[in-house]
């Protein structure tokens, strides 16, 4: 039996969630994806109907699975909270440690880069926003250092 005071389901007690910081939804971007593999898929297809040379259609079919793992693995929802990113895909969820990443807005635009900080290559999502100060201020507030691009020296 589980007592009363670490009961929270029964008691009508929710624990303490913190709102977040920052929300971005990217409905699209995983039926963009599939619809790029599926257009490649046809090219190499259609080329193959017209030059004769049936091993295209490999390379089609290559093209579909790429834009499968694509829609599959593409950021449907960022989300930012006091000390920690949450990363949503269609595979599933997946959690940073705010101290760990580094927010890098691209030149004089609106497009960012959240990367990790001990990693060149490695990026966790790219989004734009028309409200630089607003995402500034929400990624700072969560611990996330924002540099300038071209200023990231690890």
């Amino acid at each position: 039996m589980v007592p009363p005071e670490q009961d929270w389901y029964n008691s009508g007690m929710m624990p303490s969630v913190s709102q977040p910081l920052y929300v971005r939804d990217f409905n699209d971007r995983p039926l963009r994806a599939l619809g790029a593999g599926v257009a490649g898929a046809a090219v190499f297809v259609v080329a193959a109907i017209v030059t004769g040379v049936i091993g295209i259609i490999g390379v089609g079919v290559l093209a579909l699975a790429a834009g499968v793992v694509g829609s599959l693995t593409a950021t449907t929802r960022l989300e930012v909270v006091p000390g920690a990113v949450t990363r949503r895909s269609r595979l599933r969820p997946r959690e940073f440690d705010g101290s760990d990443l580094v927010l890098e807005r691209r030149g004089d635009s609106n497009v960012f880069v959240l990367a990790p900080r001990a990693e060149e290559r490695n990026v966790v999502c790219v989004f734009s926003d028309d409200d630089v100060d607003g995402v500034r201020t929400a990624f700072e507030s969560a611990g996330i250092q924002f540099v300038a691009a071209g200023t990231n020296d690890n």
